[in-house]
């Protein structure tokens, strides 16, 4: 013969079972959801080191090609050149083409820190405490240089630096 449980709530006995249904289910419901997150985070992860293998082959592309070495060679030599400019800038346009929003800026910096090209032209390519870190490393290593992620608090755009030397044979 059953009983049934009446639960006056004012009794000692339902108090501490619907504490303990309560807590449980708040563990449960937060493992869930810690469950969720760390699975987002995964795909995240892929998604941004896939992301960071696309532009690191691009540029590598670009790195070992030697394609930009004889013009900003040229530039160099002549700084004032506008019909070298010129064609600097549409090569980098094909790169901004084919890969839409991901190059927002590119600056050609001698040794030393000088902006010797910047595309766009406006604003002017302003050198960063990080981007002459950057700068150093990628010189001393002769390697190509991610930095670190940061949001412009006035476009809220995502960037990340990428900095490599142009070498000479």
């Amino acid at each position: 013969r059953h009983t049934r449980f009446k639960c006056d709530w004012s009794s000692d006995v339902c108090f501490p079972i619907s504490y303990i249904y309560t807590a449980r289910f708040r563990t449960f419901a937060r493992s869930s959801r810690e469950s969720q997150l760390a699975t987002v985070a995964d795909l995240k992860s892929i998604q941004v080191a896939a992301w960071r293998e696309e532009r690191y082959s691009t540029i590598k592309n670009m790195f070992d090609s030697g394609y930009f070495v004889p013009p900003v060679l040229a530039l160099i030599k002549d700084q004032g050149s506008d019909k070298i400019r010129q064609g600097l800038r549409e090569g980098l346009s094909h790169l901004q083409r084919n890969f839409p929003g991901e190059y927002a800026r590119v600056a050609i910096l001698l040794p030393g820190g000088r902006v010797l090209f910047s595309s766009p032209e406006t604003p002017a390519y302003v050198q960063t405490r990080e981007s002459k870190r950057l700068g150093l490393e990628a010189w001393t290593s002769g390697k190509i240089i991610f930095g670190d992620i940061k949001r412009d608090p006035d476009s809220g755009r995502i960037s990340i630096p990428v900095v490599f030397p142009l070498l000479t044979p």
